[in-house]
Formats: C-alpha cells, sequence, structure tokens
C-alpha cells in the first residue's frame, strides 16, 4: 500500500485516538478506499461520520 496513505491514515488515527476513538479496520479500509479514489468524498465522510456518532453515543458522548 501507498507509504503516504498509511502515513496520512495514522496521522488520523493518532487525532482519533486522542478523543478516545481510535479507527477500526473497516475506519482504516474506508480511508484508504477514500484517499485512492475509490470512494467519493462525500459517501467516505458520511459513512465515517456516521460510525463515529455510533460509537460516540454507545460511549455516552454526543458528536
Amino acid at each position: 500500500m501507498n507509504k503516504t496513505i498509511e502515513n496520512r491514515i495514522e496521522r488520523i488515527n493518532g487525532t482519533m485516538a486522542i478523543e478516545g476513538l481510535p479507527l477500526t479496520s473497516e475506519d482504516r479500509q474506508r480511508i484508504r478506499k477514500l484517499l485512492a479514489g475509490k470512494l467519493s468524498y462525500e459517501k467516505g465522510k458520511a459513512e465515517i461520520i456516521a460510525q463515529i456518532k455510533l460509537r460516540r453515543a454507545h460511549n455516552g458522548r454526543n458528536l
């Protein structure tokens, strides 16, 4: 896999981990598809936000 994409994913994961929401393997796959142009920005963004909201709701936090 492209090192630039993997580096970006790790930076995103670091930011999310600070918020207590490290990326799942599904998140990483979705981001790879998004960065590789295999998933539209709007669809990818909507999927990621939906997953974050679900995890935060499960943890008792709002987005």
